[in-house]
């Protein structure tokens, strides 16, 4: 509430220092609310539906407050700094749960560390791979260099030990998505790949000692294919769900109190899908509305990362105080676009933006991006 609150203030306040925010994103993400709000009015469980209006209220607003720090790059990268400490922190809580399961036997032990299942952890990781790989790569001074380092290296090895099939398939998109739009933007100079050959060996070689859980379950893909299995089967039931009330749904946050009427398999608390997930419970329309939304920020910026430009002056300003910790922006540019399309991919095949964590998380980058690339309104 504090969070929601607070945000909010700030959303309304941009206006007082001639930055307005675009009408397209502050339109859609107005509409969406409402539409959150609705569909909770007649809601079989308040306490839940509060919970998930207050935590989806979150992400819009932060999600606009980030876009409206146009300008302020100073802010917008700090913003991002402190997502990638965290990274490095919530990475080596992980490799600490790890390396005693590993001593003892359980090679094959799956991560939490802060999270509540392995699967969100990576949901997260996937969005700071790209944002650490980034700033790695930008010519910064040796003590950000070592924080990006850590930063890569730290969420590569606990996207490994989560032992996440479709968080290593979106973690590998999203690099691969980075190095693509890097290279067309001409971002990757001799030194960015000369830099990116020693990270990618301390990797490779970290994976030889710590990726048994992931490689094993790709390994086994035969034999684990009830997992599989039983995520379509729920797709099945939140699809049936969502064509029983599909244009209000059942409450926003009600999932795991109306989705047992429509099951197919047994019980589980989210979706696995968290477009299927809001359908079923705010409406089609706010599905809707929530995937526009999030496209109307992110493909422009993909436009703005692949374009490029070779016009550092602003680069240059920032990191003229003796402590060059700013990342280069058409690199952090490629890195939201690969963050935020690794995280949408994630979304089709788990409920991560039900996690808080990771929902923030996702909305903070992708407004960070908007506001970098110039999409913020000067009023």
């Amino acid at each position: 509430s504090i969070v929601f609150a607070a945000a909010f203030l700030w959303v309304l306040a941009p206006g007082k220092d001639g930055i307005r925010l675009p009408a397209r994103l502050s339109l859609l993400s107005v509409i969406l609310f409402t539409l959150l709000i609705v569909s909770a009015a007649g809601t079989a469980s308040r306490a839940a539906s509060l919970s998930a209006v207050l935590n989806f209220g979150c992400y819009l607003c932060i999600f606009l407050m980030a876009v409206s720090l146009k300008g302020q790059r100073e802010i917008v990268y700090g913003l991002l700094a402190a997502l990638l400490l965290s990274a490095i922190i919530v990475g080596a809580i992980g490799l600490r749960e790890y390396i005693p399961n590993l001593r003892a036997g359980a090679v094959t032990w799956r991560t939490f560390s802060t999270f509540f299942n392995p699967d969100y952890l990576a949901g997260f990781m996937v969005i700071m791979l790209p944002i650490s790989l980034a700033w790695y790569l930008s010519k910064t001074s040796m003590g950000m260099t070592l924080i990006s380092t850590l930063g890569v290296v730290f969420s590569g090895i606990a996207l490994a030990v989560t032992g996440s099939r479709f968080g290593a398939l979106a973690g590998a998109g999203g690099i691969f998505i980075f190095l693509l739009l890097a290279v067309r933007s001409r971002s990757m100079g001799r030194f960015q790949w000369t830099r990116i050959a020693p990270v990618l060996l301390v990797l490779i070689i970290a994976l030889l000692f710590v990726g048994k859980p992931i490689i094993s379950r790709v390994a086994n893909v035969k034999t684990e294919a009830h997992s599989g299995n039983f995520r379509i089967y729920t797709w099945v039931g939140t699809a049936r769900m969502s064509a029983a009330h599909p244009v209000f749904g059942t409450g926003l946050g009600t999932f795991e109190v109306a989705y047992p009427r429509h099951a197919l398999v047994g019980y589980t608390a989210l979706a696995h899908n968290s477009y299927l997930q809001l359908a079923a419970e705010a409406g089609i329309p706010a599905a809707f509305l929530l995937i526009l939304l999030a496209a109307s920020a992110w493909i422009p910026l993909c436009a703005a990362a692949g374009k490029g430009s070779r016009n550092q002056d602003d680069d240059a300003d920032c990191n003229s105080g003796g402590f060059a910790w700013m990342p280069d922006k058409n690199l952090m540019l490629c890195g939201v676009v690969a963050a935020a399309a690794a995280s949408l991919m994630r979304n089709a095949v788990d409920s991560d933006w039900y996690v808080t964590a990771v929902g923030l998380s996702f909305w903070a980058v992708l407004g960070a991006g908007v506001a970098v690339s110039g999409g913020g309104k000067q009023g």
